[in-house]
């Protein structure tokens, strides 16, 4: 097979229907997203112990008001479960209203990415871009659940993405209104969940990183902004670090006063330090900047190589989130999805690196990206890499545009993988109450995860429900079991009996409803 073609690989008469009719699809792939977000999303995947943690902390805050401004840790915000008690305050309690706020904000960060790519001439990326996306398991499963990184992330990295364009497009003059967008996003993104950050620095590194390989002044002024830019990030992540939370709470006007007036002097400091001239970088020789890249990429592949592939080839986020394993033909195209879809993303990583100009910059920021994740963390999570994801996905479709390369694998690829999972979440959502098992499995270097934290909780609850359980005992993982059936009894209280109690668990053995639940007779 030839790697280069003279002449499009999609007919040019093809291609003219799509520019023309770009709008009607992008409609297609908005409404399926929509669909696969919202369909049954009280009922699959179960209520995951996170989530009813949010959802019961947002019921407190009707009686005792906020309390802290960090979440489950302090590497998280209280977004979510702000965003939840709003919904909650508006409507009623239920999962549906816990869950449904993530949606609207990814659907959102869609249909600004749409705007973006439609305003860069770039109809076909777009359309390259939402596709994609929906054949990622990662993204067609994790707006359906309520934790602060799936609700937002995406959402913060459109905007992320439409101010940072327009502060490039802007290169002469200062839109100061876009450069407090960059900060707010930043300072938001961070505060929500620490990982963000990531983007931050990768940006900063990224950008000088372009300057120091092609001694390229042009973006003096972006280095200036990326620098308070980070600023910000470091100062978010010591407040809650330090626990500080206390006093924001106690004094929010002076604290709104000091954040408004730190932003003022920086948007001021930007301009002031952007009219020196500036036409020297220290010069670093470009073998310790492609060895320190090596290294870092190398780490990342270490540390997280695997699971981010197992992201690319999507079936274990499916066993993950739907105790659902599909047979080793569908494992196979899966994984032979996310090889091709790896080695074209290296392919146009080395390349665009190699041969600089423009394309360079936004492939430094991505293994910029790579070299400085391992920093934050060693363990692997899927929901690690939804920053990752949206970017290289962003990357991909520019690239599949651009590039002289066949591009024809990829697009097989993509429609198989897309295929095959649509046809998996058809069987899952064809039958919520199926027979299933909770499944332990291994991601990334053999770090053990389970699917019993998504089961279905229906069976748990009707079974409650029914012997009007009034004590319960948990054999193994109470808090995970424990928090969904609190969250239950906020909006479907049951009657309870004295003295009727019972000892469940999750079942790894039998294929049922996923969970071990026995009556005791009463004393």
């Amino acid at each position: 097979m030839q790697l280069f073609y003279p002449k499009p690989i999609i007919a040019p008469s093809t291609l003219k229907v799509i520019d023309k009719h770009y709008r009607f699809f992008v409609s297609l792939f908005i409404a399926y997203f929509c669909f696969c977000w919202i369909y049954k999303l009280s009922v699959l995947p179960g209520l995951h112990g996170d989530e009813a943690w949010a959802g019961l902390r947002a019921d407190t805050w009707t009686r005792s008001g906020v309390e802290h401004l960090y979440g489950m840790n302090t590497y998280t915000g209280i977004l979510q479960t702000l965003l939840a008690y709003v919904i909650f305050d508006t409507f009623k309690i239920g999962v549906v209203q816990l869950r449904i706020g993530g949606v609207l904000f990814n659907i959102a960060a869609l249909i600004i990415f749409a705007k973006i790519f439609v305003n860069s001439k770039q109809r076909r990326a777009l359309l390259l871009f939402l596709l994609i996306i929906s054949q990622s398991a990662l993204y067609l499963t994790s707006p359906r659940i309520a934790w602060e990184v799936n609700s937002f992330t995406l959402f913060f990295i459109a905007l992320l993405a439409a101010s940072a364009l327009q502060i490039l497009k802007s290169a002469n003059k200062h839109n100061l209104s876009w450069i407090l967008v960059l900060f707010i996003v930043n300072i938001l993104g961070t505060y929500n969940h620490v990982i963000f950050s990531c983007i931050a620095a990768a940006m900063l590194l990224g950008v000088l990183l372009y300057s120091f390989l092609y001694k390229d002044y042009t973006l003096k002024k972006a280095i200036i902004i990326l620098v308070f830019n980070q600023l910000n990030v470091l100062i978010v992540f010591f407040v809650m670090r330090l626990w500080l939370d206390s006093v924001v709470i106690k004094a929010p006007a002076m604290t709104s006063a000091v954040c408004a007036t730190l932003l003022a002097c920086e948007l001021y400091l930007v301009v002031r330090l952007s009219k020196f001239e500036f036409d020297y970088l220290f010069p670093v020789n470009k073998t310790i900047i492609y060895g320190f890249l090596t290294i870092g990429f190398s780490f990342f592949m270490f540390y997280h190589g695997v699971a981010l592939f197992e992201v690319f080839s999507s079936y274990k986020v499916v066993i993950q989130t739907y105790s659902y394993q599909q047979n080793a033909f569908v494992q196979g195209l899966f994984i032979s999805g996310g090889v091709v879809f790896a080695c074209y993303l290296c392919y146009f990583l080395f390349f665009d690196i190699v041969r600089g100009g423009n394309k360079a910059l936004l492939a430094l920021v991505i293994v910029a990206y790579f070299a400085i994740f391992p920093a934050y963390t060693a363990n692997c999570s899927f929901r690690y890499y939804l920053c990752v994801y949206a970017l290289l996905s962003i990357y991909m479709s520019i690239k599949m545009c651009q590039s002289r390369l066949s591009v024809l694998p990829l697009y097989i690829s993509l429609f198989t993988t897309g295929i095959c999972l649509n046809f998996s979440l058809l069987n899952i959502f064809s039958a919520p109450e199926r027979h299933l098992k909770a499944i332990d499995f291994t991601i990334g270097n053999h770090q053990v995860e389970t699917s019993a934290h998504f089961l279905p909780n229906k069976p748990l609850i009707d079974f409650l429900k029914t012997n009007q359980i009034s004590d319960i005992t948990y054999i193994s993982e109470q808090y995970f079991l424990e928090q969904p059936i609190l969250f239950y009894e906020l909006f479907e209280p049951w009657r309870k009996s004295n003295g009727r109690k019972a000892v469940i668990d999750y079942n790894f053995k039998e294929v049922n409803n996923g969970f071990m639940m026995h009556k005791l007779t009463s004393p």
